[in-house]
């Protein structure tokens, strides 16, 4: 009988964006059980990460934009129902 997996061995490791210090990190997780998956916007990046061995997807800047939070307190005067005069 074969030992299940811990959990420790299946854990999923994502690094958005691999220039310099991303690189880093990808190469020291490279040695940890798990997987390694990067999102870069640089498509000869991605190559050359797919060359080693490495789960990388281009994407978009666009795709990376983080959206503009609204403060909580605006966000639950918009779902208020207005007040009786």
């Amino acid at each position: 009988m074969t030992a299940r997996p811990s959990w420790r061995d299946m854990e999923t490791r994502l690094v958005v964006g691999c220039g310099s210090v991303g690189y880093d990190l990808v190469s020291a997780l490279a040695d940890r059980p798990g997987t390694v998956s990067v999102l870069e916007e640089n498509e000869r990046r991605v190559e050359r990460l797919r060359e080693e061995g490495v789960a990388a997807t281009h994407v978009d800047r666009l795709d990376c934009r983080p959206r503009p939070v609204r403060p909580r307190s605006a966000r639950r005067r918009d779902h208020r129902p207005p007040r009786p005069r």
